[in-house]
């Protein structure tokens, strides 16, 4: 009896714990793995690929493959050579590539994810974590939107 006690009080410090942290930061920010311990399975993205008009995203760290869930992928951008970024879309494929494109860019060369105020970010993992926000450029200061 007092083992399902002290799991049952786990449990919830561990549920005000989270509540705490959705309350002071953004989920793109919380490190769950140092958290939760390093058992969690995340995706980052590990390479690119770029063809015409479009930029195609892998992902190595999702043994499971990658998901939307239904929804429409958002808060991707993408920039050309001139380092503007705008909305983009983009697609899921194979379970582990994401591609990318906007009619906007003929020519792209960086894609960002999860970089404007707020993001609703919908790429997940299988087991349901969101990706985190992510860059494939190295430029050095900030660049313009046009959102």
């Amino acid at each position: 009896m007092k083992y399902s006690t002290f799991i049952l009080a786990r449990i919830r410090l561990n549920i005000i714990a989270i509540i705490i942290l959705y309350a002071t930061v953004s989920y793109s920010q919380i490190n769950l793995p140092a958290f939760f311990g390093n058992n969690m399975v995340l995706q980052q993205k590990t390479m690119e690929s770029t063809e015409e008009g479009k930029i195609n995203l892998f992902f190595d760290y999702c043994p499971n493959g990658l998901a939307s869930f239904g929804m429409e992928l958002t808060g991707f951008e993408i920039a050309g050579d001139d380092k503007v970024f705008y909305p983009a879309t983009a697609k899921i494929y194979n379970n582990r590539t994401v591609t990318v494109f906007s009619e906007k860019v003929a020519k792209p060369v960086a894609v960002h994810y999860g970089f404007i105020p707020c993001p609703k970010g919908t790429p997940f993992n299988i087991e349901g974590l969101p990706a985190s926000p992510f860059r494939t450029d190295d430029w050095e200061k900030k660049t313009n939107y046009n959102i």
